[in-house]
């Protein structure tokens, strides 16, 4: 993420002379977003046709039709998370258990895959 420039008392740069105004401050963040959005989304998408070892966390906050886990790497409430919409018949997951999961599709923060 990236955090619009505030003035914080007794940081260095409080002092500082031509400081930008708060328009122009979120303007530069949301470009910085979008951009950090393609970058993510490039690198999202070469992980598609690939397997990784997945944290398996349960039934997912964006639908109750899908589960979710993470990556190595990626940070709760920070980074996105792997979706999972499919898995082997009669498969009874556990929550805090550890799958292969093939990864089908990639969007900006979130991937989606199949516990294989």
């Amino acid at each position: 993420g990236v955090f619009t420039y505030s003035d914080e008392e007794g940081t260095p740069a409080f002092d500082l002379p031509n400081k930008v105004d708060a328009k122009t401050a979120k303007q530069r963040r949301a470009q910085l977003m979008k951009e950090q959005a393609k970058i993510s989304k490039r690198k999202n998408q070469a992980k598609i046709g690939n397997t990784y070892k997945v944290l398996f966390e349960g039934i997912s906050q964006e639908s109750d039709l899908l589960f979710q886990g993470r990556l190595e790497g990626q940070a709760q409430e920070i980074d996105g998370y792997i979706l999972i919409n499919d898995m082997p018949e009669n498969f009874e997951p556990e929550i805090g258990a550890i799958y292969d999961v093939k990864i089908t599709e990639a969007h900006n923060y979130d991937l989606i895959g199949q516990i294989v």
